[in-house]
């Protein structure tokens, strides 16, 4: 009977539920404690004074606050406030949201991507997180996973047309992860949004209003908290003129640096999604081009790279689009995995025959698995070896960048281009906590998991292909039975 059991179980689910504990395990014994971490919490317990002594103009003349968003201080203060909490274990809760945070963004995807009728890519976003940042900032103190989560719960919501209240709150969690995110989450909801509809039918103008006085209520919030610690309705550190990009050729320098810089680009840190993403936005355009599709079904892959690029241009405005110091292009990360998840909803099924075809051979399921796992490394071996960063940015290699570089000014700018393009990628110094017992035995885990992942795609998909060739020939052959005449 214990032969049969053991035999009867999925061996891939299996060794993805194995691969995901190992990397839990990692993240609960290995916490890291993001750059940003110290000013926030400083800047919580400032203004837990302030909100104690109803001190709620310009508060921040007295004490400094912090320019982060609404999202970094709401659970700290709960933490400080609320249940009083010491330091080290407000920012192991931290810690901790961060992996929540990443657990919800798969959980509402797995949900979507079920309902919607593309079952197969469940695990196809399971290997884009298994193999991208989200492997070390599952456990970072940073607020970038949190609000992954939250973002991908929005779009979530509205891929499945949530009771408007619901997505209306769920707008208003998504709008408060950062200040520069309202037209964004606006976009990206309305978008989504209109796959819903074309999909059910069903009208939107109540989830549209609701969504939209979900951001009106966030930018009410986030407008009041300014005046409390700047005196105004605007952030004034990130929008002081000094702080943004300052020339024209710099502009176009950092926009590059995001996508394909050795030490910051996206491209770089998480090829995976880019280039999942990227064949999900081109291959209907080239269908619609080619009139195999038409521009109803194509046109939501041009406004996703719309808001792709203007989110990407938006960050190279400001003199610190990569938020260094940090792993790979933190603020770019949390809209990823939303992005990816739109597009999978609305164009998935189109790429599950080409997945189908290419993993159905043995060589190339191997070389993918191989590749995907090698991406996932460095990741891992930071996690296990944080300090990879205070070698990377305060361990100067020359005089052009002595331990980072000063505020936007030209030796910033020519420290900011060294770090970006010529110093040696940050990434290969990881793989060093790879030599660890907790890397080696993570990065074991989450190849098994990426293992596993990768054949339930491939399950998923040639079975997916196998019924619709079913439902082709039983159509065909029912065609040739009916009389002519008809």
């Amino acid at each position: 009977m214990r032969l049969r059991t053991l035999h009867s179980v999925d061996r891939p689910s299996l060794a993805v539920a194995v691969g995901l504990a190992a990397l839990v395990l990692a993240w609960i014994a290995q916490p890291i404690d993001g750059g940003d971490t110290g000013p926030l919490t400083a800047g919580t317990e400032q203004l837990a004074d302030c909100l104690a002594e109803l001190d709620l103009v310009s508060c921040e003349q007295r004490t400094p606050i912090g320019a982060y968003p609404v999202l970094q201080y709401a659970p700290d203060l709960v933490a400080h406030a609320g249940l009083r909490l010491s330091e080290g274990t407000r920012r192991a809760l931290l810690s901790v949201l961060s992996g929540i945070g990443v657990a919800a963004a798969v959980a509402a995807a797995w949900l979507v991507l079920r309902r919607v009728g593309a079952h197969e890519w469940r695990w196809g976003f399971l290997l884009v997180v298994l193999s991208g940042p989200v492997l070390a900032y599952g456990s970072a103190t940073w607020g970038e996973m949190l609000a992954t989560g939250l973002l991908t719960m929005f779009v979530a919501g509205a891929l499945l047309q949530a009771r408007p209240w619901l997505l209306g709150v769920a707008a208003f969690a998504a709008s408060v992860t950062k200040e520069t995110s309202y037209p964004f989450v606006a976009a990206l909801g309305v978008v989504a949004l209109l796959i819903a509809r074309r999909r059910t039918g069903e009208p939107i103008r109540r989830h549209v209003l609701a969504g939209g006085l979900g951001v009106a209520a966030a930018l009410a919030l986030t407008g009041a908290f300014n005046v409390l610690r700047f005196g105004t309705p605007r952030n004034a550190y990130y929008l002081d003129p000094a702080l943004r990009t300052s020339t024209v050729p710099w502009f176009f320098e950092l926009t590059a640096g995001l996508f394909v810089s050795p030490n910051g680009g996206i491209l770089v840190f998480w090829p995976t999604a880019s280039l999942l993403l990227a064949l999900l936005l081109a291959v209907p355009v080239v269908r619609a081009f080619g009139r195999e599709v038409s521009w109803n079904v194509a046109w939501p892959a041009p406004a996703l790279a719309a808001i792709a690029a203007c989110i990407t241009l938006g960050l190279a405005a400001w003199w610190a689009p990569f938020g260094w110091w940090a792993w790979g292009p933190r603020l770019t990360l949390p809209w990823v995995l939303p992005i990816v998840l739109v597009a999978l909803a609305a164009f998935g099924p189109m790429l599950t025959p080409w997945v189908a075809r290419t993993l159905s051979s043995r060589p190339a399921f191997i070389l993918v698995a191989g590749l995907l796992v090698a991406v996932a490394l460095p990741h891992i071996g930071y996690v296990w070896r944080p300090e990879t960063l205070s070698d990377f940015f305060f361990t100067p290699e020359s005089a052009v960048c002595p331990g980072g570089g000063p505020p936007p000014t030209p030796a910033y700018y020519a420290c900011l281009r060294e770090e970006l393009w010529t110093r040696h990628p940050i990434w290969l110094d990881a793989l060093e906590g790879l030599k660890t017992f907790g890397g080696l035995a993570t990065a074991l885990g989450v190849a098994a998991a990426v293992l596993g992942s990768l054949a339930l795609l491939r399950r998923n998909a040639i079975a997916r292909v196998g019924r619709l060739r079913t439902v082709s020939t039983r159509r065909g052959r029912r065609a040739r039975r009916e009389p002519s005449g008809r």
